[in-house]
């Protein structure tokens, strides 16, 4: 913006009151030290969250051998930490459904009501035929 009467960028011909907007321009542009104090708290939370996460599912899968890792819920929809559970402790195959709600918590409840502790490759399981491949609320069998 032209803060000079002459129209001129150099600052010898600058008006004091050029120089007091600015100064205001650039006071709005900066993040309020609440905003810097909340940027600061959600970067510990996430950093400490990771933390935990990651030594918490690590313990697990030296626990059961497990090579395959599903996590469901609020927590496990945080991205970030997602990416860290991939590549970091090497799972196989990682899934987080899309559904971390009741709707999931269903879901879930008839899966196992209809698997138990068997995989869904165990033929010895009569299950319904939908049961036997990977299934998406969107798309049907995958």
């Amino acid at each position: 913006p032209d803060y000079t009467a002459s129209g001129s960028t150099d600052a010898t011909t600058t008006s004091p009151t050029a120089v007091v907007a600015v100064q205001e321009e650039q006071k709005l542009q900066q993040p309020t030290q609440v905003a810097l104090d909340a940027i600061a708290l959600a970067s510990r939370i996430q950093t400490d969250l990771e933390t935990v996460a990651m030594d918490f599912v690590r313990h697990f899968k030296q626990e059961t051998g497990q090579v395959n890792l599903c996590l469901a819920g609020g927590v496990a929809l945080n991205s970030v930490l997602n990416g860290r559970l991939s590549r970091e402790l090497d799972f196989e195959q990682t899934f987080i459904p899309p559904y971390p709600g009741d709707d999931g918590i269903a879901i879930g409840c008839c899966a196992y009501g209809l698997f138990g502790q068997h995989s869904h490759n165990d033929d010895s399981v009569n299950s319904p035929k939908i049961w036997k491949e990977p299934l998406t609320p969107y798309l049907g069998g995958v």
